[in-house]
């Protein structure tokens, strides 16, 4: 199956081995994705203050912050400016795989896999992000309209 991805959609990629890193950025920009790459989640989170993302995908273990770490830090951020992440791991165990699905991160993928996987994950995981988003403005709204409508009820006189 072949996924082409529209040119608006930005995924983070966070990994501290360039290598890998720099092979996953390739192989989602040949999709049609718009890529853009992080060393560490430190300077991801920077990334995430100062652009818009689609995805974010990121390792487990990285230095100086792991991946459940940099989840950590996501989840305390409010929910309409989360992207869905993916965590990749070559040290996959269900305490991890609970920990990170606690965390919220939308899928675990054990490494080594398949780019082809990768994308198609991706392209689910980025669907999902925008039905939530489209769901939290729906509700947001609803509430607006609610709380408006009782507070200031609009009658004439």
């Amino acid at each position: 199956m072949k996924i082409d991805a529209p040119h608006n959609q930005r995924i983070l990629m966070v990994d501290d081995n360039e290598d890998v890193r720099t092979a996953l950025i390739g192989s989602l920009t040949q999709r049609g994705y718009h890529c853009v790459g992080a060393e560490h989640g430190a300077s991801a989170l920077q990334l995430l203050n100062s652009d818009r993302f689609h995805l974010v995908i990121t390792d487990y273990r990285m230095p100086s912050m792991d991946g459940l770490q940099f989840l950590e830090v996501l989840k305390k951020r409010p929910a309409h400016s989360l992207p869905p992440v993916i965590l990749m791991t070559a040290d996959m165990s269900e305490k991890l795989r609970e920990h990170a699905l606690a965390l919220g991160v939308y899928a675990v993928i054990a490494k080594p896999f398949a780019p082809q996987k990768l994308a198609v994950l991706a392209a689910h995981a980025i669907e999902s992000g925008e039905i939530d988003q489209r769901r939290l403005r729906k509700t947001s709204g609803d509430l607006h309209a609610h709380v408006t409508g009782h507070l200031y009820p609009f009658t004439r006189r």
